[in-house]
């Protein structure tokens, strides 16, 4: 019997809000998108996706936010904390701040047929595909033990060797992220 294509059913969504938010002043996880808050607009996404489960990754106890065990340490630390709660998984992450980027293409992303164990679209290393592996999580952990270690995540994609797939369409602004006022103000308008 040949394998079942991935479905986005089998992807657990994880929205990336554990950071700062120092550019931006203000809290972005709680900025109002179109009625509600970029947190409530992502974990929503997902649901309309096909994911039917998903957290949060960062200190967000109102949320069930899984907090980071390197604080301060960016995407790489939010990613490590949530492949230790659910190691084994296939995540599909996206930042709490990119409230552009439709939930079809997640989907998409999510039911891409690929062997890789990180998959994202080609130019944009979020949203990512990822599988919560044990070698990832070593991978990670290494890295941010070490402080001179990466912590950027274009470096694990390159040491996952991760593949991609060409977005939907080549406009890009749907991968508009908001890390300043003005930023989100571009976003909005």
């Amino acid at each position: 019997m040949a394998p079942s294509a991935p479905s986005a059913e089998a992807c657990l969504g994880v929205v990336l809000a554990g950071g700062q938010s120092r550019r931006m002043g203000q809290d972005k996880a709680l900025l109002d998108w179109q009625g509600r808050s970029l947190i409530d607009h992502a974990r929503q996404r997902f649901a309309d996706a096909g994911i039917a489960e998903s957290v949060v990754s960062g200190d967000r106890p109102e949320h069930g936010g899984i907090p980071d065990q390197h604080r301060g340490e960016g995407p790489l630390a939010g990613l490590l904390a949530v492949t230790k709660a659910h190691a084994g998984r296939r995540l599909l992450v996206v930042p709490v701040d990119m409230p552009r980027l439709p939930a079809v293409w997640l989907a998409r992303l999510a039911a891409a047929s690929s062997s890789a164990c990180a998959l994202h679209y080609d130019g944009h290393p979020l949203p990512l595909r990822i599988d919560a592996t044990l070698d990832l999580r070593r991978q990670l952990t290494a890295w941010l033990d070490d402080p001179a270690g990466p912590r950027a995540l274009k470096h694990l994609l390159r040491a996952l060797d991760a593949g991609t797939i060409p977005p939907p369409t080549p406009s890009g602004l749907e991968f508009d992220n908001a890390n300043t006022p003005e930023d989100w103000a571009r976003i909005n308008a």
